[in-house]
């Protein structure tokens, strides 16, 4: 049986209504619902939880995955980061990259799919994401694009999904296809 893990996707920050603001009440409120999610999911048995490190859901999920390895009684967890190509973050600002790097030093493992970037390593990336997880936490306001193609493909896999619209806070939930 596949150990139960989970990835994680979700909406640049550019297409959230607060965008880039971690001080709207609406970052907070999206905030304490991972981290509610992630917590629930490990007392579900999850314990390996996957991140793609794109800027935004997949860097929040990650962090908020350290705070809890940090003062959860449950030492088993564990945080690895996917990189779809070496220098995924080389023209982020100074601080995006400064918390990229604070994130991946502290995971429990990084693996690096491609050495540069090609045209579809991001669906590749993706899709090594989902084939990786028997879960996906998806920040997702409906929307076509990426995050979509996630939700699709981890269903046409048999994966869990639960999505969480970051405009109105709606939770749906996707059951196994299998």
């Amino acid at each position: 049986m596949k150990p139960q893990t989970c990835c994680f996707c979700g909406s640049s920050p550019r297409m959230i209504h607060f965008e880039y603001n971690e001080h709207h009440p609406d970052y907070f409120r999206l905030r304490m619902l991972l981290a509610a999610e992630i917590e629930t999911m490990t007392k579900r048995g999850v314990t390996t939880f996957l991140t793609g490190m794109v800027q935004g859901p997949d860097v929040w999920c990650a962090e908020l995955v350290l705070d809890l390895k940090t003062r959860s009684a449950n030492k088993d967890i564990l945080l690895i980061a996917y990189l779809p190509y070496e220098d995924q973050a080389a023209q982020w600002n100074i601080e995006n990259r400064e918390r990229y790097f604070n994130v991946l030093a502290k995971a429990d493992d990084v693996i690096t799919l491609q050495t540069r970037y090609s045209p579809d390593c991001m669906y590749k990336h993706k899709r090594r994401l989902i084939d990786s997880s028997t879960h996906l936490i998806a920040v997702h306001d409906g929307g076509k694009g990426i995050s979509q193609y996630m939700i699709d493909y981890a269903l046409q896999k048999g994966r869990q999904v639960l999505s969480i619209n970051p405009e109105t806070f709606e939770k749906r939930v996707y059951l196994d296809q299998k």
